[in-house]
């Protein structure tokens, strides 16, 4: 039985708080955009997910990766219980941001998942609720409303297979999932969407079709996180530790001729929107990549022929001294003639 938002139980609870770095627990850092794809699209019609099947880690599993955890079965049913947290809290936070609300916009009704974390023999049941969504607040103090977790029991469906035979099955293990089939969601008196634009609440529903199409082509590229053909600036260790770290330039630095990004946010007119990985907008000056096969035939010609756009003027006899393009004499024989 799911609760309200503002039940005490959603309010009051104290809960251990780890206040430490993620990377000091052995996690490591890299950058991407920031996704989480529910399983459907925004203006798909069915926005609300019922259940959902993830694997478990199982003693085999833990033998697997080698664990040196004194106890297995404890390592276990807590890797379980941190996959049930992980996957509930994504699902649903996918589907709250495709709704308007995101770490930035609170959560004004709450939202409710189910999931089951299975081997196929030992069986986990969670029902989760999220009441926040907000990760903006680093003062623990200052929150109002917790996220909630029920686990079931672990269930084992069997005990062993013996020749080709289920040893002490037991069907009524899957009673939870029964019951998680059959809670039926019901339409609430809530508005859905309050942060949307009740005109134009989704890309797909924008008027403009050049807007949209380019719209829906930027968020399907950051969901896809597929490598770009451009490189993401970064700083090279040998760069931080001589020309960042140092103040004093050497001087085989101080007149080079490509400046790095790092330099040209401070003197660039664009500034750090443009150059700076951490301020820099998803624009358009990221030309999409075109494998040369696809390309138009004016962009695959060679010397005077090839432009840098179709509309540019072909280069012709009256420009061809204008041309910074050094060219060999003409040596061909060309007959007798009179001067």
């Amino acid at each position: 039985q799911f609760l309200d938002r503002d039940d005490p139980l959603c309010t009051e609870v104290q809960f251990p708080i780890a206040d430490l770095d993620p990377r000091s627990y052995g996690f490591t850092a890299e950058c991407q955009h920031g996704t989480n794809i529910p399983g459907h699209w925004p203006q798909d019609s069915n926005r609300m997910g019922l259940l959902s099947y993830h694997n478990r880690i199982n003693k085999y599993e833990s033998r697997r990766i080698g664990s040196a955890y004194p106890n297995p079965e404890e390592m276990e049913s807590l890797g379980d219980e941190i996959r049930g947290i992980m996957s509930n809290f994504a699902w649903t936070m996918g589907q709250a941001v495709q709704l308007g609300f995101s770490p930035l916009n609170e959560l004004t009704f709450p939202l409710a998942s189910q999931s089951v974390n299975t081997d196929g023999k030992s069986w986990s049941f969670y029902a989760y609720q999220m009441n926040t969504c907000d990760l903006s607040e680093n003062d623990h103090n200052a929150r109002t409303h917790q996220n909630l977790m029920w686990k079931h029991p672990t269930v084992q469906l069997y005990s062993k297979i013996e020749d080709g035979k289920l040893v002490n099955f037991d069907p009524d293990c899957l009673r939870p999932l029964i019951k998680m089939y059959l809670n039926k969601p019901k339409e609430r008196a809530y508005n859905m969407r309050p942060y949307l634009d009740p005109a134009v609440p989704l890309v797909t529903d924008h008027p403009d079709p050049y807007q949209r199409k380019q719209f829906l082509e930027i968020i399907r590229n950051q969901m896809a996180q597929k490598p770009h053909h451009m490189r993401k600036p970064e700083i090279y260790m040998w760069e931080k530790v001589k020309l960042i770290d140092n103040v004093a330039m050497p001087k085989q630095f101080a007149l080079t001729r490509r400046r790095r990004w790092w330099h040209m946010q401070k003197f660039d007119p664009l500034g750090k929107e443009h150059w700076h990985p951490e301020f820099v907008n998803y624009d358009q000056k990221e030309l999409k990549y075109i494998p040369k096969g696809m390309r138009p035939a004016w962009t695959r010609r060679r010397g005077l022929a090839r432009r840098y756009n179709k509309f540019l003027p072909k280069i012709e006899v009256p420009l061809k001294d204008k041309v910074a393009v050094w060219r060999a004499p003409d040596r061909t024989y060309k007959g007798e003639h009179d001067d």
